[in-house]
């Protein structure tokens, strides 16, 4: 999470097209990967209460993806703080 929101901050400051160069050509990623990094910033913020260092990226990406229905995401993150519970 701490990665996307420095994504999403440098996407901020300056601009799409050069956050998108900067993803290329310095973290050697597609432009689809850099979509997905601001997809799961925008989606699930910063929240530590979530633990989503408990789920892989890749089920991130589809959460977050535009295409997910806002009620699957809730499900899912419904469901992720009932298994957190002791």
């Amino acid at each position: 999470m701490v990665q996307s929101r420095f994504k999403r901050e440098y996407h901020s400051e300056f601009g799409y097209q050069e956050y998108i160069s900067w993803v290329k050509e310095d973290l050697k990623l597609g432009k689809m990967q850099a979509v997905r990094f601001l997809n799961v910033y925008d989606k699930f913020g910063v929240s530590p209460n979530l633990g989503l260092t408990d789920i892989a990226p890749s089920a991130l990406y589809l959460l977050s993806a535009p295409s997910t229905p806002e009620s699957a995401r809730e499900e899912a993150t419904v469901n992720l703080v009932i298994l957190q519970k002791p």
